[in-house]
């Protein structure tokens, strides 16, 4: 039996009501054949292959240097996004499963599993201790439990759940490469018509910048398949709130437009220009806040909320 709040959010990622997208044949290939003309003058300057994720293109367009001080200091795990990672692979884990695990088992399990792959936060999770683990495992337990009391349950003959399945794109003769793993997809296309839902699971509250995320997947899915997911949707985990929007061809040209501005600003940047500096409330966090004077200025008189400070730790 399903609760009200699980078929509400059904009824909205199917989107009941709404008209599913035909493409024409070609739409993919004319909407690649329109980002390669914007890219061709960038070519010259691109000496090694760009990668470009959803991350590097979300902190270009904040502030330059903060792209700059990111990419030199690389990602560094903490507390907040350790809870993201066992929590994305405790559900993982269940969607691939027949067994029926209970949220503190998931957890267990993908905590376990992490250490055993030796990748993402293993290093920082062996060298927790007692308490600082146990509540790493108490809150991820909590958001596990949040997704099990609000998602409504997937049926795998018919959804066709794709877990963390790689997105990518080529653009410049391989000289620009655009990756992303939306933490869960869902349906198909009805030959060429819109049928896929992607979603990501967020434990934090609702940012802007989260559509801008699922935005740039939608474009990498309408490129690697030729057709258009028909919707995107993000999910809170501690609300149970749900964002959606429908894809349209205006949604999918505004974003092929932010990834050009932003790859142009990737590749000056790797061309030698100087970065700018554009203050705003990732001054909290970024690398170089110890000797930015933009950022320094910023902070002695700019105000971030605990909502802005939480998504900048994420």
């Amino acid at each position: 039996m399903s609760t009200p709040r699980q078929d509400e959010i059904l009824a909205r990622l199917r989107g009941e009501g709404s008209d599913r997208w035909t493409v024409p044949d070609d739409y993919a290939t004319n909407l690649r054949a329109e980002l390669e003309a914007d890219l061709a003058p960038l070519r010259p300057l691109i000496s090694n292959p760009i990668w470009v994720g959803k991350s590097k293109l979300d902190y270009v367009h904040q502030c330059e240097r903060l792209a700059v001080e990111q990419d030199k200091a690389g990602f560094a795990d903490n507390a907040a996004a350790t809870v993201g990672t066992v929590v994305h692979r405790a559900l993982s884990s269940r969607w691939g499963m027949r067994e029926q695990l209970s949220p503190a088992g998931l957890v267990d399990r993908a905590i376990d599993q992490i250490a055993k792959d030796q990748k993402g936060p293993a290093q920082f999770l062996a060298e927790l201790g007692d308490a600082e683990l146990a509540e790493i495992r108490g809150e991820s337990t909590n958001q596990v439990t949040h997704y099990l009391d609000t998602f409504p349950e997937l049926l795998r003959d018919i959804w066709r759940p794709r877990v963390e399945a790689t997105l990518k794109a080529e653009l410049a003769d391989g000289a620009i490469q655009l990756s992303g793993r939306p933490d869960l997809a869902i349906g198909q296309p009805n030959g060429k018509t819109a049928g896929t839902l992607i979603i990501e699971f967020k434990t934090g509250r609702f940012s802007p910048r989260y559509i801008d995320e699922l935005r740039f997947y939608a474009l990498l899915e309408t490129l690697r398949c030729g057709v258009p997911p028909f919707r995107i949707a993000a999910i809170s985990l501690a609300s149970g709130d749900i964002q959606t929007e429908d894809i349209a061809d205006a949604v999918l040209r505004a974003t092929a437009r932010r990834l050009v501005d932003g790859i142009e600003k990737l590749v000056n940047l790797a061309a030698g220009d100087q970065p700018t500096e554009t203050p705003g409330s990732q001054c909290h966090f970024c690398p170089a806040s110890d000797n930015c004077l933009t950022g320094k200025r910023w902070l002695a008189g700019g105000e971030a909320d605990d909502y802005d400070l939480y998504l900048l730790r994420k």
